[in-house]
């Protein structure tokens, strides 16, 4: 780029694009388009597979979460037995006091 506005301005050569530099402002236009498109496309690429790795980590978290409350579950079981036993042996020790 620089090379290009050099040899333009200094006139060492017969200018081929003078001082506003258009064809060179056409050049770099036409390179950010497609260079844009591309950005977005990769961009939108990866945009899919953050959401499919997103997806996948939630999936495990619920089927960890779903495991722990299924725990937790069983936990309340075994305690309202326990609780209904010592209940039981309760009644009985009053019964016979």
């Amino acid at each position: 780029m620089a090379v290009w506005i050099i040899l333009n301005a200094s006139a060492y050569m017969r200018p081929w694009d003078p001082y506003p530099f258009i064809f060179m402002n056409l050049i770099f236009s036409l390179q950010s388009a497609y260079t844009a498109s591309l950005i977005l496309m990769s961009q939108n690429r990866q945009d899919r597979l953050k959401a499919h790795n997103d997806y996948l980590i939630n999936l495990r978290t619920e089927e960890e979460s779903k495991a722990v409350l299924d725990n937790f579950a069983a936990q309340n079981r075994a305690l309202e037995e326990i609780y209904e036993e010592l209940s039981a042996i309760r009644s009985k020790i009053e019964e016979n006091a």
